[in-house]
């Protein structure tokens, strides 16, 4: 069974052991390995900041697939200006962010798994060393270095100290409901 606590802390500093420091609303501390929590959902202002490029992914056929431009964020609704000059408001799980050009996507030093059909890299890790004419740059564990799409790319994860700086909401996610404080 899975426990979930919702909003019940904030990352802190990450322990020995790679875990997580959390301070709970109540002032208890607690650490916690990453695969315990999840980052708590942004609201509309965060999931969807002024100036983003957008897709709108909805059930209402004259919107859904239209594209536009993140205006604003009022009462939960984001505005999105569309390509036609129309404004619209529209809750942020209705929208889509426009994919990131490469340089966005995996910017130097990110570490990186290669996914293509080429056998000789398919499965292959490196870490990026550039970007150029929307290809990624790709130094491999080996020393060799490629440039790749960044289609054929997935961030690899990451440690605990990256996917929960301090200061995070988090929500503890555990098999047990009784935390160790620590």
């Amino acid at each position: 069974m899975v426990a979930t606590a919702r909003s019940l802390g904030t990352a802190g500093v990450v322990l020995v052991l790679n875990r997580v420091g959390v301070e709970l609303e109540n002032g208890d501390k607690v650490g916690l390995p990453p695969q315990q929590l999840r980052s708590v959902g942004k609201n509309a202002s965060q999931a969807c900041p002024v100036g983003t490029a957008v897709d709108i992914v909805c059930e209402n056929q004259d919107l859904n697939g239209r594209h536009g431009k993140v205006t604003g964020n009022f009462r939960g609704r984001v505005g999105v200006e569309l390509e036609n000059g129309d404004k619209v408001g529209l809750p942020p799980q209705q929208l889509r962010s426009v994919g990131k050009n490469a340089s966005q996507a995996f910017p130097i030093g990110t570490a990186v798994d290669i996914v293509c059909e080429n056998q000789d890299l398919n499965g292959r890790h490196g870490k990026v060393t550039g970007n150029f004419r929307g290809r990624v740059g790709v130094e491999l564990e080996n020393g060799d270095k490629v440039g790749l799409p960044p289609q054929q790319l997935r961030s690899t994860g990451k440690n605990a100290s990256q996917a929960f700086p301090v200061g995070t909401a988090v929500d503890i996610v555990c098999d047990g409901v009784e935390l160790e404080n620590g």
